[in-house]
């Protein structure tokens, strides 16, 4: 079964009686309840994990306040109670001006022949440019974890992005599913709860963690676009039983595995008028100061008309991916 169909990726996990709840709730919703009774059968906490992945499957809904969510139980009556952040009015309102700024990002690949893969980059990309990572103003915090935030607001945090990109991926039919898992920040050492996606492309299931990425602010070699398991698992951790296995590696690479294939990759990257470039590492790696010897060692072994062009070296080392970007000028 294609678990993607109509973009419910969690309703088709669900047993066909559990998928019965997910609809009364979502019917619910649809006509802004407060109070929606539901079948007696499961139990709250599985009631509650139903609830849940309403809301991850259905980023426009928005208007509901997924913190506050209640399971009461009155006998053999199970009702899910749920928090509206907007009146039906102005979630209306507010709907409206969200399909005007989709349809502006939208705009250059809603065309035929664009491939999936390009579309998912120009969104991917848009996303990044357009929004900055927020935790700080309380006063907008519910509207950060939804797509108000970033389509909005131009603010987010990682469940926000995730949400407002698997909402502009399905508008231009990409499969996309919110994840929710835990990820490492540096130094890597302690996980916090966080929100990424898996999109579908070409048949192939990848990773994308545009918060990361945002906070990155680097919008020619981004870390974490379309990763494998095998390429993101050293700082991101998720249910890969309930989610489907990204085996495949979406980027062409060269892996350095040794100073000399270093020296030759630096050199080739300068012949070629590239000043701006990617290594990605097999060998073992202490910081950023190791890394920048490297690269100096590299260029003063190249053919002196090349070392001309080099007058400063910035650089930008991921740990967890092995991976520096250097930029020679």
């Amino acid at each position: 079964m294609n678990t993607f169909n109509n973009y419910w990726y969690y309703y088709h996990k669900l047993s066909i009686a559990n998928r019965h709840v997910y609809n009364q709730i979502l019917a619910g919703i649809r006509e802004c309840k407060n109070k929606i009774k539901v079948s007696s059968y499961p139990n709250n906490e599985t009631v509650f994990k139903i609830t849940q992945y309403v809301l991850l499957d259905n980023p426009q809904l928005f208007f509901i306040d997924s913190s506050k969510t209640e399971i009461l139980q009155f006998g053999k009556n199970k009702e899910v109670c749920l928090n509206y952040l907007y009146s039906p009015l102005v979630s209306k309102e507010m709907q409206l001006r969200i399909d005007i700024k989709v349809k502006e990002m939208l705009s250059s690949i809603v065309k035929i022949n664009v491939a999936d893969s390009e579309k998912e980059k120009h969104i991917y990309t848009k996303l990044i440019q357009a929004v900055k990572y927020n935790n700080r103003n309380l006063s907008n915090q519910n509207a950060n974890n939804n797509i108000v935030g970033p389509l909005l607001n131009r603010l987010a945090v990682c469940e926000g992005y995730a949400k407002a990109f698997k909402y502009l991926c399905n508008s231009v039919n990409i499969p996309c599913v919110v994840v929710c898992g835990s990820a490492k920040t540096p130094p890597f050492d302690n996980s916090e709860n966080h929100a990424w996606n898996i999109v579908k492309i070409d048949d192939a299931f990848y990773h994308v963690d545009s918060t990361w990425d945002s906070i990155l602010d680097e919008s020619d070699f981004f870390d974490y676009f379309n990763l494998s398991d095998r390429e993101i698992c050293n700082d991101h951790e998720w249910d890969v039983e309930l989610l489907p296995a990204c085996d495949k590696e979406f980027h062409t690479k060269q892996i350095i595995r040794t100073a000399k294939e270093l020296d030759v990759f630096v050199a080739t990257q300068i012949s070629h008028g590239l000043s701006k470039f990617a290594i990605w590492f097999d060998m073992r790696i202490a910081n950023e100061t190791e890394i920048l010897n490297k690269i100096s060692n590299a260029i003063n072994v190249a053919p002196h008309h090349f070392q001309n062009k080099v007058s400063t070296i910035q650089l930008r080392y991921n740990k967890a991916q092995n991976k520096a970007v250097v930029n020679i000028n």
